[in-house]
């Protein structure tokens, strides 16, 4: 399974970039099911800040962006 999480630069309010970083990462999920990938495997998230890796002194846009988490099945105990 694969994690699509949406960001927002820090600029706008608290509700528009939810919705922003949410519509940014569905986007995404469309486009990937539309290339062929089960959509069950994909899951959406959206945060409404910077990505880790995002340094302040970067230009916002850079915040604009969605990046992706390896959902790893979990282990089961015998």
């Amino acid at each position: 399974m694969l994690k699509i999480i949406g960001h927002t630069d820090p600029s706008g309010g608290e509700e528009e970039n939810q919705q922003l970083a949410q519509a940014r990462g569905s986007t995404v999920k469309q486009y990937l099911v539309a290339q062929g990938i089960a959509g069950e495997r994909l899951v959406v998230v959206g945060i409404r800040e910077s990505p880790p890796n995002a340094k302040e002194n970067q230009p916002l846009w850079l915040s604009r962006c969605v990046r992706f988490e390896r959902i790893l099945p979990g282990i089961k105990k015998k």
